[in-house]
């Protein structure tokens, strides 16, 4: 067990019987005493605790403040004094060749006060401001300092510091941060800990689902709702996820529920085919019947681009943005012969019905072989 020797020290005045150095014993007795000297004798004594530095500041209180492993029962005699001559190396720790335990004399050589013999853990504590915690905005939360029952001396000076600069018990914020109090006992005994405070503000419009969503046959979509602090969410599935995997069309709705508002937002989603089969005649007859005039084909992705070539490969007709309106007719809109053409079709596939914008898609392309007739 760790013990703490603590007390407040001031030389009154200096000579040279008198050592320079101070230190703490725990022991019943100091051997021999020299009645009326001014020192005592005693052989192999070592000081459990001792002070480094000289004692020379005969105008200021100094606190002593060491720690040592107890040896024995500490029930007894705490013994403060100077432990060996000027001449002699400190010995903290060691068994001394030959030492003196030096009294502090019948006159008041040094002035001791509020001395302290206690366990390390004694003065061991912790402080806690609670949680993260999250207000509505216009409103307000106390803060306090809880400090546990650890701390077992007989201080009793408590002083608080907070990161507003406060030094109350408690504090009252309204604003978002993070925030820290040090609590003190007797003013040298600390301890520390920090809180955030989130601000709810005004509640948002929806939780940004999209008011309709297409999705792939055979294809699952996530619907995904926006994230707010501290909220918790309820599908009409019955899921509590921000986001929810569906597989079946319909509408589905989701509640954002928060300490100071809820939210509701909803979807419609539609299942279509993403990739069919596509469907292109290999013939059209543009000749004025009413019927079967233009070439037209079914399934192709938009946007579309068609190429048309002729026999020696010469491009006769293009659009890059094709509306199954190509009459027959050349790239100076003059009737084309009746006979064999070559086509090209060029698309965007999208693995998904609903791309980001932007987004190219993969170009694909389909060729054929296509005869005019009139």
């Amino acid at each position: 067990m760790t013990y703490v020797v603590e007390f407040l020290y001031r030389p009154w005045y200096r000579n040279t019987h008198h050592p320079i150095h101070i230190g703490t014993l725990i022991s019943d007795n100091l051997g021999s005493i020299r009645v009326g000297g001014t020192f005592i004798w005693s052989n192999s004594h070592t000081p459990d605790t001792e002070l480094n530095q000289p004692l020379t500041d005969t105008a200021n209180w100094t606190r002593y403040l060491q720690s040592f492993v107890a040896d024995g029962d500490t029930s007894r005699r705490l013994v403060i004094g100077g432990f060996h001559p000027d001449t002699e190396p400190q010995i903290p720790n060691q068994v001394a060749q030959s030492s003196n335990a030096y009294h502090l004399g019948l006159s008041p050589l040094i002035w001791i006060c509020a001395p302290q013999l206690y366990k390390a853990t004694d003065t061991i504590f912790s402080v806690s401001l609670g949680p993260d915690t999250t207000i509505c905005l216009g409103q307000s939360v106390n803060l306090a300092a809880v400090y546990d029952s650890g701390f077992k001396l007989l201080d009793t000076a408590q002083t608080w510091l907070w990161s507003t600069g406060s030094t109350q018990p408690t504090i009252s914020v309204s604003s978002p941060g993070t925030y820290w109090v040090e609590y003190r006992i007797n003013g040298r005994f600390k301890a520390r800990d920090e809180i955030v405070v989130t601000v709810l503000g005004a509640p948002p419009a929806d939780l940004g689902l999209p008011e309709n969503l297409n999705m792939c046959e055979d294809q699952p979509e996530i619907l995904s709702a926006d994230v707010l602090p501290g909220a918790t969410y309820r599908w009409s599935t019955g899921d509590s996820l921000p986001t929810l995997r569906v597989s079946n069309p319909g509408s589905y709705w989701v509640t954002a529920t928060t300490p100071c508002y809820e939210v509701t937002d909803s979807v419609r989603v539609q299942s279509v085919p993403c990739d069919r089969p596509f469907w292109i005649p290999n013939a059209f007859t543009p000749n004025q019947n009413g019927s079967n005039e233009t070439f037209r084909f079914e399934n192709v992705p938009s946007p579309i681009t068609l190429m048309v070539y002729n026999r020696w490969g010469q491009m006769v007709y293009f659009s890059d943005d094709y509306q199954h309106d190509w009459d027959g007719s050349d790239l100076s809109g003059t009737p084309l012969e009746a006979g064999v053409y070559t086509y090209k079709i060029q698309y965007r596939y999208f693995a998904i019905p609903n791309p980001p914008p932007g987004t190219p898609g993969a170009l694909k392309e389909v060729t054929g072989v296509l005869r005019i007739y009139y």
